[in-house]
């Protein structure tokens, strides 16, 4: 039941993503791509929250702080997120980091302490990064990696990396739960919402500083936006 459809975003979107779009919002590439899943859902079937599965592939040494370089493979963790729309792509934008920002060991342990099947979220979501920068193939395919007989991370799954000096996307989805038609207006939502997301940031002057860059516990929103406001950091 598992049906595969593609996307690429231009060299052009996916440079901006890369090297330019996370500097107004000191955001990581991730926090984009999230913000623009869920306004992308929101805008295909008008939901304000989806839950998320979400994996990485745990070489962040950092985390745990464990040497991994002379390491090979992945150590991949998969955790469930809530994601929540906001109206104004500034808001939108910081409501997603915060919240990711705010996952422990960025959901490395989650495996550790809770029961896989305590959640399956509908949405599953995979960013795995530049994959020419590990030295491996420009292409590949979901179907060479999992098998048929193994169920769907979640009914919507997507596999992204950038390739070739582009972001591609691969939607596994579950072909009892969808048609080839809601896919593909799900896709056109996700493309428009990341160019939007990218074009956005990408024009701000200034750096926007939100509560996850400082160490201040006791910061609330509001304050800081009056610190935006009043200083330039």
């Amino acid at each position: 039941n598992g049906r595969i459809i593609s996307f690429t975003m231009d060299e052009k979107i996916t440079n901006q993503l890369i090297f330019e779009a996370g500097l107004a919002y000191n955001t990581e590439i991730n926090d984009l791509l999230l913000s623009a899943l869920i306004r992308a859902v929101h805008i295909w079937k008008n939901k304000s929250m989806i839950a998320v599965n979400l994996e990485s592939h745990g070489r962040e040494e950092e985390i745990v702080g464990l040497k991994v370089d002379n390491t090979v493979g992945w150590f991949t963790s998969s955790y469930p997120i809530i994601l929540s729309y906001e109206e104004g792509l500034d808001r939108l934008i910081i409501s997603v980091k915060e919240m990711l920002h705010r996952i422990p060991s960025n959901g490395f342990t989650y495996g550790i302490f809770h029961s896989d099947s305590l959640s399956h979220p509908d949405i599953s979501f995979n960013y795995l990064g530049q994959m020419n920068d590990f030295g491996m193939q420009t292409s590949y395919s979901s179907e060479l990696t999992v098998d048929s007989k193994n169920r769907l991370p979640g009914n919507i799954s997507f596999n992204g990396s950038v390739t070739d000096d582009k972001l591609t996307f691969t939607i596994m989805y579950n072909s009892f739960m969808f048609d080839a038609a809601e896919i593909n207006k799900l896709v056109d939502s996700y493309t428009k919402s990341l160019s939007d997301i990218v074009s956005h940031c990408v024009i701000q002057d200034d750096q926007i500083q939100t509560l996850s860059d400082l160490t201040d516990e006791e910061l609330n929103a509001d304050e800081m936006d009056l610190l935006n406001e009043f200083y330039d950091f």
